[in-house]
């Protein structure tokens, strides 16, 4: 069979009521400035990224949250009642000489002015605009997305029937049948393992989602809310990597062999989802033919598309060759890495080798401007 669209595309983006996370302020705020004359006139794009640093919070100013642009200025700062204080901000030379903002940040907007020098038939004039953009909430379309008829539900809060642990006793995670989610944790003699399924899978199609944990009193190296989606001995990365670069070992990379295409990352304490399509490694007349492939969306949008993983993505260089892979089913793991990083909503889906998974792309303008 043909595997058709996965994804009923939703509403990615809410500027309405905001829920009550622990850091009010980290988040991401959009919009446009209206203006006649100076810099944003043509392109009036404004975005503001503000993330935690352990006590300060980082602030970066920038055109747009997806293209990897470079940032028209950036600041660390403290909070001051509930706001941030952005205070002659010069920004980049890309937009002309001499412009400075002056505003404040709190949990629903940016608002300001913004002062510019221009000149004008060899007069230099200088212009005030006001300018407020607001905060957005993304939300995966995917999130609470249900299995379809015939897939495997691996976890939906109730029990760990579909898990064992890898250090082979009892599973020490907890299980929060209210919020029909699990969560890594130690044991009474402070141990715990990964674990993974009892089943195994060749090619797949997996959903499942995550919430990282509000680490924001560490600083982010090494790393907070630290774990990952394995298939076999291949991981999706699972970290905190809100407001960084996307990189080869941050949230939704294969673990220091590919970096994502686009950070997609949600501040943490949101709920967030990877969608996959695993086709795993192929053989014939017993020689390796195909390398395993993957496909990841988080949060509805395509980070790897169609990767061949010619290469392990365990931590040591040592374990990265693949010289010894066959075909052969593989388990799906969930590490633990002691943070509590939490799971829910959990199944899988066998596909055969011929089968071509579709989902929808939404980067598009409209959708990251709503």
């Amino acid at each position: 069979m043909k595997i058709k669209s996965i994804l009923a595309i939703a509403a990615m983006f809410s500027t309405g009521a905001l829920l009550a996370y622990t850091n009010d302020l980290v988040g991401e705020y959009c919009g446009e400035i209206k203006a006649q004359r100076g810099p944003f006139n043509a392109n009036p794009e404004l975005c503001f990224r503000v993330h935690k640093e352990g006590d300060n919070y980082k602030v970066e100013i920038m055109r747009d949250l997806w293209r990897r642009c470079k940032n028209y200025a950036s600041f660390n700062t403290k909070e001051q009642d509930g706001e941030i204080i952005i205070q002659n901000c010069r920004l980049s030379y890309l937009l002309g000489p001499q412009v400075t903002l002056n505003g404040k940040i709190t949990k629903d907007k940016v608002e300001g002015t913004y002062y510019f020098k221009q000149n004008e038939n060899g007069v230099e004039k200088e212009y005030t605009f006001p300018f407020e953009v607001k905060r957005i909430e993304r939300q995966s379309p995917t999130l609470n997305m249900k299995a379809p008829k015939g897939a495997t539900v691996l976890f939906n809060g109730s029990n760990f029937s579909e898990w064992k642990a890898c250090n082979n006793k009892p599973i020490a995670w907890k299980l929060d049948k209210k919020e029909k989610s699990m969560m890594g944790a130690r044991d009474a003699n402070n141990q715990s393992s990964d674990i993974e399924t009892k089943r195994k899978f060749k090619n797949c199609r997996l959903h499942m989602e995550f919430m990282i944990p509000d680490q924001s009193e560490r600083e982010i190296a090494p790393g907070r809310g630290n774990s990952g989606l394995f298939l076999g001995r291949f991981e999706v990365q699972i970290i905190d990597s809100f407001g960084l670069d996307g990189k080869w070992d941050e949230c939704g990379s294969l673990y220091r062999f590919f970096p994502p295409q686009i950070n997609a990352c949600l501040p943490p304490e949101r709920w967030q989802t990877y969608d996959v399509i695993f086709y795993g490694a192929k053989e014939k007349n017993g020689r390796l033919e195909r390398y395993p492939r993957i496909t990841v969306y988080h949060n509805g949008i395509r980070i790897h598309n169609d990767i061949e993983i010619w290469e392990g993505t365990e931590y040591f260089s040592r374990d990265k060759d693949l010289k010894n892979l066959r075909e052969q089913p593989v388990p799906i793991k969930l590490q633990w890495h002691g943070d509590p990083v939490k799971f829910r909503n959990i199944w899988v889906e066998e596909i055969k080798d011929e089968d071509v998974a579709i989902i929808p792309e939404i980067i598009t303008k409209k959708n990251f401007r709503e």
